[in-house]
């Protein structure tokens, strides 16, 4: 893009079963570039295409400068996907009104909300600290709403992104699956009369104590955490 040799980028879906023997959600993409002496400032890029005919829909063809780029992705300068102009000139409208959040291309006065990101635990990395309901029962522990306590010990539920939804942090409880060979986590939503029962809490299928919790907010002092949701297949 710096350079000015990227002309155009069609991005295609494989769902009309251009490549036969792949999976249809699979995407390929087209790169045309041109030679040094023909500069291209402004490339076209075209998403979610499934036929050539589309390229041609203006309403689908898309322009973004080098410094939309910078302006949309600052830090990684990779690049958004849109489906339509409308989207992507929305889109542009807003980052030049709203800052982002945290800009690591900046050497400084880049954060000034004091933004640090991380991961309070990660199923991976730190299973050796979840415990299930069932072997908190064995050990005497109570439940409590969606805490088990023992005395002053308490065991705070482990919140899977499958447990909330848009606007609503009570939107599901987690079923261990056990018949599964993969996907154990099965949800189970929460109906209209928990929903309507200010006491109800989803349960989770794991509970941390309550003092691992608190050595995650060890360090730099935070005065509010917001958690958000952003893992899922990228055809959903």
């Amino acid at each position: 893009m710096e350079s000015r040799t990227v002309s155009a980028i069609y991005d295609f879906e494989n769902r009309l079963g251009i490549f036969p023997d792949v999976d249809g959600r699979f995407k390929f993409s087209v790169l045309l570039m041109n030679g040094a002496d023909v500069p291209r400032h402004e490339p076209r890029f075209v998403f979610f295409a499934h036929k050539i005919e589309d390229l041609r829909d203006k309403a689908r063809q898309i322009t973004l400068t080098t410094k939309e780029l910078k302006l949309l992705n600052p830090t990684t300068r990779t690049s958004p996907i849109f489906r339509t102009n409308k989207d992507a000139e929305l889109t542009k409208r807003v980052y030049r009104t709203i800052p982002i959040l945290m800009d690591r291309a900046r050497t400084s006065g880049g954060n000034p909300w004091e933004f640090s990101p991380w991961t309070m635990f990660h199923q991976a990395g730190d299973a050796q600290l979840f415990t299930d309901g069932e072997d908190l029962e064995k050990q005497g522990f109570k439940l409590e709403g969606a805490i088990w306590r023992k005395g002053i010990d308490r065991y705070l539920p482990l919140y899977e992104a499958k447990m909330i939804q848009a606007f609503d942090h009570r939107a599901a409880s987690v079923m261990t699956a056990d018949g599964n060979w993969l996907r154990h986590g099965q949800t189970q939503d929460a109906t209209l009369v928990e929903h309507q029962n200010p006491e109800f809490a989803g349960l989770s299928r794991w509970w941390v104590g309550e003092g691992e919790v608190m050595k995650t907010k060890a360090g730099p002092k935070r005065w509010g955490f917001v958690g958000f949701k952003d893992i899922s297949s990228a055809t959903n």
